[in-house]
């Protein structure tokens, strides 16, 4: 399964920040949404509370397949939170929401653990390993 993970995540890790603050959280990014959507589902592994995963410029996100609830995050370019969806329940599409620069995907209740709430500033930054 993690093979299979891997061919479909970019291995790098990014730093997850909140409105200008560092967490304690990594996310990788998905390099090809689209493409290996059914890569993705056999070989996501459980998330873990400091773990997750964006997608770049997709508009919605499907579950079709998925095992598990996750917390979904809608970003657009400037960072700010647009819009939530708490426990996104499995074989569910989403909405698309417009004007998406990232969806971010978490672990089920890292949402209300991390208190992210709309209009919050949400990126990432790409960590260099000395």
């Amino acid at each position: 399964m993690f093979k299979k993970l891997t061919e479909t995540v970019n291995n790098r890790e990014y730093a997850l920040y909140l409105n200008g603050q560092i967490l304690d959280f990594r996310v990788k990014r998905l390099k090809s949404f689209k493409d290996n959507y059914r890569m993705l589902i056999a070989g996501l592994p459980s998330l873990t509370d400091d773990k997750g995963f964006f997608i770049y410029n997709e508009p919605n996100f499907s579950s079709l397949g998925l095992s598990e609830n996750l917390d979904l995050i809608w970003v657009d370019r400037d960072g700010k939170i647009i819009h939530i969806e708490d426990s996104f329940p499995r074989n569910k599409i989403s909405d698309a929401i417009t004007n998406t620069k990232f969806i971010y995907v978490f672990k089920e209740g890292t949402i209300e653990k991390q208190s992210l709430i709309l209009n919050d500033l949400l990126t990432h930054a790409f960590l260099r390993k000395n």
